[in-house]
């Protein structure tokens, strides 16, 4: 007489727990890789948005006086959610008399980001004057 027995025996359970695990480790990595990347990609865009800020506040200068004495190299230091930021910038003459090239990098461990860009000196008036001379 045969003796059938059901279930499962300890060797496919213990391959069926091998392959559970084997998918949690992978799982548990990916998260942890997914948690690195969006710790950089915040620390980018804090970096960006800061090099944004210095950047407008050296387009806000609207008098001709007040850009020639105010738009000078210099740096300064911000605490992000992440990180410390060092921004550093650099003003120089550009070909044209009327602009300045400003670049403006922002450094944090191990990463920098850099934004280089023209802005106009020109007088309200001045460049008005510009603009209707045919």
């Amino acid at each position: 007489m045969l003796n059938r027995q059901s279930g499962f025996s300890l060797i496919e359970a213990l391959v069926a727990l091998l392959l559970v695990l084997v998918g949690l480790t992978g799982a548990a990595r990916l998260q942890a890789s997914l948690m690195a990347a969006s710790a950089q990609a915040k620390a980018s865009d804090e970096a960006t948005a800061f090099a944004l800020d210095k950047l407008a506040e050296f387009q806000g200068i609207a008098r001709y006086p007040a850009y020639q004495d105010e738009l000078v190299s210099g740096s300064l230091s911000r605490q992000g959610l992440l990180h410390r930021y060092s921004i550093r910038w650099q003003i120089e003459h550009s070909p044209d008399p009327d602009y300045k090239q400003v670049a403006i990098q922002v450094s944090w461990p191990a990463q920098s980001i850099e934004i280089q860009t023209l802005i106009p000196g020109l007088e309200p008036g001045r460049f008005a004057r510009q603009q209707l001379q045919p």
